[in-house]
Order: structure tokens, then C-alpha cells, then sequence
């Protein structure tokens, strides 16, 4: 984490970026989350992932500070390659500090997200 700025999330975060189309490349959607909060219920917290409001999967959530990666769906028929802006939701149970702590901070929190990143094979972007 260093001195990079970090955000808390809260219920549901959007994102806008350049989304690849008609590259014959796997492209991953990666996160790195600074802290995921404490458990909010009992079993897994996970964060679901969105493009353009279509599911494109469930993430488990770790304590402490990891990076993730999910898939993104190729295009059926691949046309001329090109980028497209899509929006990227991620949609996180929250947590009040002061429910935990007791500390009079009653922020609704999801995640504190360090950052996302667009990663393709064989494609530098």
C-alpha cells in the first residue's frame, strides 16, 4: 500500500474503462484490496462483480491486503479490435466502524480499494 492514496468503498462502487473488443486476447479485471473490513456475517464475504450490469462473478473476500482477478467475456463475433467504455460495478456488504469498535464512526464501509487494473494477454494497454 505505501504512501498510494486508498479508498473506502461503499455499498456499491462504479468504475468506468476501456473495455477490449474483438482481440483474440483473455483479458482479467484486477483488484487489489488494501483491507476487505471485518467478517460481515457469518461464513464468506464476497464482493460481486459487474460489467455493464451483467454478472461476471463472486470474489471471496480475505482479511488483510490481497489482489484478485476475474475473467472478462470475449466477444462472440470479434470485429475490428477496438476499445469500448464499459462500467464496472463491485457490490460489497458494508460495515460500520462503530459497530465494531465502538469508535462514534457510523460510515457505512465496503472495501478499502487500492486499485483496479485492466490486464490482457499478449496486449499492452
Amino acid at each position: 500500500m505505501g504512501k498510494t492514496p486508498v479508498r473506502w468503498t461503499k455499498h456499491l462502487a462504479k468504475l468506468s474503462l476501456p473495455i477490449p473488443v474483438g482481440f483474440k486476447s483473455k483479458c482479467y479485471l484486477q483488484l487489489k484490496i488494501a483491507d476487505a473490513g471485518p467478517s460481515r456475517r457469518d461464513g464468506q464475504t464476497n464482493i460481486e462483480v459487474l460489467l455493464d450490469g451483467h454478472p461476471l462473478g463472486k470474489i471471496p473476500l480475505e482479511h488483510g491486503e490481497e489482489s484478485y482477478s476475474i475473467p472478462l467475456p470475449l466477444a462472440n463475433n470479434p470485429a475490428e479490435p477496438d476499445f469500448r467504455l464499459g462500467e464496472i460495478e463491485l457490490i460489497v456488504p458494508t460495515w460500520c466502524p462503530n459497530d465494531y469498535f465502538g469508535t462514534g464512526d457510523n460510515r457505512q464501509l465496503g472495501i478499502m480499494l487500492d486499485w483496479i487494473k485492466l490486464k490482457c494477454d499478449q496486449l499492452h494497454i
